[in-house]
């Protein structure tokens, strides 16, 4: 067993935004396919949820990837 020194809940935070900006980054899916592939009801759960962890909504991280060419990390 792997320890991480995160909380549970944390651990899984982290890993839901590692995906969506995997897929913000490299797909031209649109923030309400990603939200479902999320598990998110809506997209404006996601965009809620995303916000409060990134500080930024899905779109203004996509376009800040496309900018600089590259994933950004948030931590």
């Amino acid at each position: 067993m792997r320890t991480t020194g995160k909380a549970a809940s944390r651990w899984i935070m982290d890993r839901v935004i590692e995906i969506a900006n995997n897929q913000l980054f490299s797909t031209s899916l649109q923030i309400c396919e990603i939200a479902g592939n999320m598990g998110f009801a809506t997209s404006s759960d996601f965009c809620k949820y995303y916000r409060t962890y990134t500080g930024l909504t899905p779109m203004q991280y996509r376009k800040a990837c496309l900018k600089q060419g590259t994933l950004i990390n948030i931590d």
